[in-house]
């Protein structure tokens, strides 16, 4: 098992922005971490916004030969389903990139993949740990009723993430699967809303009677 030599930040604009912007001084499994981000990111250029001191705010850096970026998509999925467990915590999968708890969102995930002699692999993570005056969902802390260590769930977090690293494409996928509840996730599609029956380890949804690309879609989860 490879392990990530973590580097720590006060204060960052993006923690996958930096990566990107040191890319030719970053070192193989490197685990980059701030307290606060200024131009936190997700998916489709939504913000990611949160208080200073109240959750990961981290991005993995690694090269790799692995050309399936859903596998990394999963590795980082994964992560935070055990990380959730390990607190007792209930979550499921909103497709493709989001973790959510009840009705909702408490994980996200970026990844972001430069392909040049090497493949560079940053993938960005935040998750609610304490509560926030972010309107962007719940966390931890809210669920459990007191605060949580924020050193203990970042070293908990990271230790999923190696270990989920070793696991098998398909032992991976089987998790990520099993923690969708495929009645609450609706996919917008010709301006219809339909409901996601089914996804495969090619990384493609069943709507309706056809099968498309997962990362095309527009999912939302149903409360």
């Amino acid at each position: 098992m490879k392990t990530y030599k973590t580097h720590h930040y006060d204060e960052l604009g993006s923690t996958n922005s930096f990566v990107k912007s040191e890319l030719q001084n970053m070192a193989d499994h490197t685990l980059i971490i701030t307290d606060y981000q200024t131009k936190g990111r997700g998916r489709r250029n939504n913000r990611w916004v949160s208080d200073r001191n109240t959750s990961f705010l981290g991005t993995f850096y690694k090269n790799s030969e692995e050309k399936n970026a859903f596998r990394f998509l999963l590795e980082a999925s994964v992560a935070l389903i055990d990380t959730l467990k390990a607190y007792d915590i209930k979550p499921f999968v909103k497709p493709p990139n989001d973790i959510y708890v009840r009705n909702d969102k408490i994980a996200g995930v970026l990844i972001e993949i430069i392909r040049e002699s090497k493949l560079h692999i940053i993938c960005g993570i935040g998750l609610n740990i304490n509560e926030s005056k972010s309107d962007l969902g719940i966390s931890m802390e809210a669920i459990k009723g007191h605060p949580l260590p924020l050193r203990e769930v970042r070293h908990v977090l990271k230790n999923a993430f190696e270990n989920a690293e070793t696991l098998s494409q398909k032992a991976l996928f089987e998790t990520y699967k099993s923690h969708i509840d495929f009645k609450r996730i609706q996919v917008e599609k010709n301006s219809n809303i339909m409901t996601l029956t089914d996804i495969n380890e090619d990384f493609e949804c069943q709507v309706g009677n056809t099968l498309e690309a997962c990362e095309s879609l527009k999912f939302t989860y149903k409360l």
